[in-house]
């Protein structure tokens, strides 16, 4: 997988957020869409995170598509959307996977949710 993290880093395909100090969320930007990324305890009705008691969460999305990204982190949710619009608006996550990367390859393992 370092090859592919490499790759998408030379592409500029490539993003992260590291959680700080009193910062519970920060925004990514790729272009024709957003990550809000959320650290600590998900909130019900859109409450801002409380952030993790040491802030040490991490998350790291790379694009690999126009509307198709891969998403890893540790204590950090991750909401796609449009620029100027709230997470969850005008967008639909069809098919959310989890696998791993073996030689390149990626392995899925199970599919966490699919609309059909």
């Amino acid at each position: 997988m370092s090859r592919e993290i490499a790759n998408f880093s030379f592409e500029g395909k490539l993003k992260t957020s590291i959680e700080e100090p009193g910062q519970s969320q920060q925004e990514l930007d790729f272009g024709s869409w957003q990550a809000t990324i959320s650290y600590g305890f998900p909130q019900p009705d859109g409450r801002r995170p409380p952030g993790t008691p040491d802030a040490h969460g991490a998350a790291l999305i790379a694009q690999l598509g126009p509307d198709e990204f891969l998403v890893t982190g540790v204590d950090a949710g991750v909401s796609l959307h449009l620029p100027g619009r709230l997470p969850g608006l005008r967008m639909q996550i069809l098919t959310a996977q989890e696998g791993s990367y073996h030689n390149g390859n990626n392995r899925l393992m199970r599919r966490r949710n699919t609309c059909r």
